[in-house]
C-alpha cells in the first residue's frame, strides 16, 4: 500500500516518510528475531534491546500522533500505528523476567542476575525478599544465592592481589 502511494506521484515531501515507514516494519520484525535469538542464549534480557525499544517507542509515539494530525494518506498513519503497537508489545515482552523459561543451568542464579534493565534500575527484584522478610525472620540458609563474583571468596582473592605485598 505504501509503495503504491509512493509511486503514484503526489507530494515529493511525502516520499521520505513513506520510505521510512516501509522500512520500519522489517526493522521491527528483525528486532523480534534478534530478541528471540538472544532469549535462547542469555538468562537475562538484553539491556541494549530494552533501551533501544524504550527510546524508539517514545519517539515513534510522537511521530504517530503527528501522522494522524497532519493531512497525510491514512495508510501512512495506519502503518506507523501498527509499527508502534508491535514495538510496544516487543518492549513489554522484552521487559519480562525469563525466570520461568530458563534452562536448568540458570535456574539457581541470583534474582538480580535474572532481572531486566528496568527491574535492576528500581531494585524491583528485592520486592520478594522484602515481603518474605516482613513475614518471617531469615536464617542465613533461607537467603537467596548471590552471584559468584560478589561472594566473599572471590572478593578476598581480588583484595589480596590488589594490595601491595609487605616485605619484612
Amino acid at each position: 500500500m505504501l509503495a503504491f502511494i509512493a509511486t503514484s506521484g503526489g507530494d515529493t515531501a511525502l516520499k521520505p516518510v513513506l520510505a521510512a515507514q516501509s522500512l520500519a516494519v522489517p526493522v521491527v520484525l528483525g528486532l523480534s528475531a534478534l530478541s528471540l535469538l538472544e532469549h535462547t542464549r542469555s538468562p537475562r534480557s538484553s539491556d541494549t534491546i530494552n533501551v533501544f525499544l524504550f527510546f524508539s517507542t517514545m519517539f515513534d509515539a510522537v511521530q504517530v500522533r503527528t501522522f494522524w494530525i497532519r493531512p497525510l494518506p491514512t495508510a501512512v498513519a495506519v502503518t506507523a500505528s501498527i509499527c508502534l503497537s508491535l514495538r510496544i508489545i516487543l518492549l513489554l515482552a522484552e521487559a519480562q523476567s525469563k525466570s520461568t523459561s530458563l534452562y536448568e543451568e540458570y535456574k539457581n542464579l541470583a534474582p538480580e542476575t535474572l532481572s531486566g534493565v528496568y527491574a535492576r534500575r528500581v531494585f524491583w527484584w528485592l520486592n520478594g525478599l522484602m515481603r518474605k522478610g516482613y513475614k518471617i525472620t531469615f536464617d542465613p540458609m533461607e537467603l537467596m544465592a548471590i552471584d559468584e563474583e560478589f561472594g566473599s571468596r572471590g572478593l578476598l582473592h581480588a583484595i589480596e592481589h590488589s594490595l601491595p605485598k609487605k616485605s619484612t
